[in-house]
């Protein structure tokens, strides 16, 4: 799945050449991001605390045992909304009343032998998140310089990681193993390895919603293989594998967390739809949620920005969220038809999805990361020598800012 070391071209000549392509490269990118964004986290942390641990311990260490400080000022500023539900879940399993059938096992699932091991879940899903994410950056950094060259390989990966709302991958969110999966799916796609695209494609859906989106680029190409005689008949069942990996998920909630009298009881089938996408359980986590016609949630959210006071994180859901639609749109002459059905999936369930009465386009950027072709364009965007260096700064001052927010508590990616 990934391209030989020896066919990786080496770096031209720069101030800092960090190359994403490798995994030392990605890895030393990440840790610098996870310090940068840990010593800007420190103060709000401190000022705002979250935590029992925030609340307890100071910045400074005092008598403080070494280990139990470590964990308040290195984790605990990461341990903000969704990340709770993932603590609950590696900690004790799926239960109803607290919402969690909402989040799919595969990340929870993977960070639970580390919370075994170390005693500590919150840590165990920041280590998984931060592997995952230098993993991803190594295989999209490798699938850029496969698909599109190798001069725009580590721009576009170094966008992945800098421009907003990117620094979510290293917090303890299933954002970073999403994208590992789902460009492995694609580049498995493009190599014809059809029964590993749709194995990836399954993971993938075990990850995230999302993942159903990998069906389309998988399925068009298969049928196109088939056309051209490159594809036996029963191979085409490996697109299959793509929605049998939600459908296993979907079957668990039914049987073991009680979802099947919600869709017995659907009202509609946009309802149906709605509770195959996400549990009845999320009411609990938002409520209001729903499938809607795209000019829905805009709608509502503009209504709600000019009607609302401090509606500053509605303002950035919108904003953010466009700003990459068009980011896409952009790019979109750029992408053949693989990485447009791809992101065309991702872009309508984020947009088709009503995310509660509060905030319509609630997580909206968050969702809109995951449609990984935008970062190409992003790259080509941003040019080269001193403008795609002030660009780059430019998109991670901004992440900053965002980090900051979520920290704060004051704005859900």
């Amino acid at each position: 799945m990934t391209a030989p070391e020896a066919r990786i071209a080496p770096l031209p000549a720069t101030r800092l050449a960090i190359d994403l392509r490798r995994p030392a490269g990605a890895a030393i990118a990440a840790l610098l991001l996870r310090l940068l964004f840990g010593l800007f986290a420190l103060p709000i942390s401190a000022t705002f605390p979250e935590t029992s641990l925030e609340k307890q311990i100071g910045l400074l260490p005092g008598s403080t045992p070494l280990g139990i400080w470590l964990q308040r000022v290195a984790v605990e500023p990461w341990v903000r909304y969704d990340a709770w539900n993932y603590i609950r879940i590696v900690d004790h399993g799926y239960r109803v009343e607290e919402g969690t059938a909402a989040f799919h096992p595969l990340y929870p699932l993977i960070s639970a032998p580390f919370a075994l091991l170390l005693g500590n879940a919150p840590l165990a899903l920041l280590i998984v998140a931060t592997l995952a994410t230098i993993s991803a950056t190594v295989i999209f950094a490798r699938y850029v310089e496969r698909f599109h060259g190798a001069d725009l390989a580590v721009p576009a990966a170094a966008a992945l990681l800098l421009a907003p709302p990117s620094f979510i991958m290293l917090a303890p969110y299933n954002e970073g193993l999403f994208l590992l999966l789902a460009v492995g799916c694609l580049w498995a796609t493009r190599e014809q390895r059809w029964w590993l695209a749709g194995t990836l494609g399954g993971l993938a859906c075990l990850t995230r919603q999302q993942g159903l989106a990998l069906a389309l680029p998988l399925a068009w190409a298969l049928l196109v293989a088939l056309r051209e005689r490159r594809v036996r008949w029963w191979q085409l069942a490996a697109v299959g594998l793509v929605p049998l990996g939600y459908a296993l998920f979907v079957a668990y909630r039914a049987v073991a967390l009680g979802d099947l009298a919600r869709l017995a009881g659907a009202s509609s089938p946009a309802d149906f739809l709605r509770g195959l996408l996400v549990s009845s359980s999320s009411e609990q986590v938002v409520t209001g949620q729903r499938i809607a016609w795209p000019w829905e949630p805009l709608i509502d959210q503009v209504r709600l920005l000019f009607s609302k006071p401090n509606s500053y994180h509605l303002a950035m859901d919108l904003l953010l969220g466009y700003a990459m639609l068009v980011v896409v749109a952009l790019g979109w002459r750029s992408m053949d038809a693989l990485e447009r059905l791809y992101c065309a999936g991702i872009i309508t369930l984020s947009l088709g999805y009503y995310n509660g009465v509060l905030d319509p386009y609630l997580s909206l950027p968050r969702h809109m990361l995951l449609a990984f072709p935008l970062y190409v364009a992003l790259a080509r965007m941003l040019g080269t020598g001193m403008r795609r260096r002030y660009g780059m700064y430019a998109l991670l001052l901004l992440n900053a800012f965002l980090a900051g927010a979520f920290i704060r508590h004051g704005w859900v990616p």
